[in-house]
């Protein structure tokens, strides 16, 4: 049976972390930073590439846990599931949606459907407007996604790593046949009238 609930009903939502100026960089620091940037197109994200920094706070719940699902407060609006083993402070910029019950929601169906056109779609309708788009935490709250059974869950979670793995494979063909062409015209070109 499928139902739906608001966001807030099967995620605790927490903002990220507001530093008090620019991140300082420090490649030996021992917490990693997200930040809205740092979410693309995959469906999972970890902490490679993350900005390091040194920084002493305890006083914040915006801590990534594996299975948060992240997504952007500003801007463009992409969701991820995250894996991690280190430890990763989200910025202001990166909502977490942490799942209260893993046998109602999946957190990879989360990020699926937000990322999907229907729930960008849904999240498009609580968008601030202005020069840049931002999503409060309040309108957040207030989203809500049709929550299918765990199994139809896996099913669409399935689904959507056959359509991934479906691109790329398209994309190395492209990339194959694009060389296989600029082969064919190198050659001509060398090749005596």
């Amino acid at each position: 049976m499928q139902i739906s609930k608001r966001l807030n009903q099967i995620t605790e939502i927490i903002a990220g972390y507001t530093f008090r100026g620019a991140i300082e960089k420090n490649p030996n620091g021992s917490v990693s930073v997200l930040q809205a940037k740092n979410i693309r197109e995959d469906l999972f994200l970890n902490d490679a590439g993350l900005t390091k920094t040194s920084i002493v706070t305890s006083h914040t719940k915006a801590f990534v846990q594996t299975g948060d699902v992240v997504i952007s407060s500003r801007g463009f609006f992409r969701a991820a599931v995250f894996k991690t083993d280190q430890t990763v402070l989200a910025a202001s910029s990166v909502y977490l949606l942490r799942i209260k019950d893993s046998a109602v929601l999946l957190p990879e169906y989360l990020g699926i459907y937000l990322n999907s056109v229907a729930g960008q779609r849904n999240l498009s309708q609580f968008l601030t407007t202005g020069t840049i788009r931002t999503l409060l935490k309040k309108d957040l709250e207030k989203i809500s996604l049709p929550v299918p059974s765990i199994e139809k869950q896996k099913q669409i979670i399935r689904l959507d790593e056959n359509v991934r793995q479906q691109a790329l494979l398209v994309n190395r063909k492209v990339a194959a046949q694009k060389n296989v062409l600029n082969g064919i015209l190198n050659q001509l070109e060398r090749s005596p009238s």
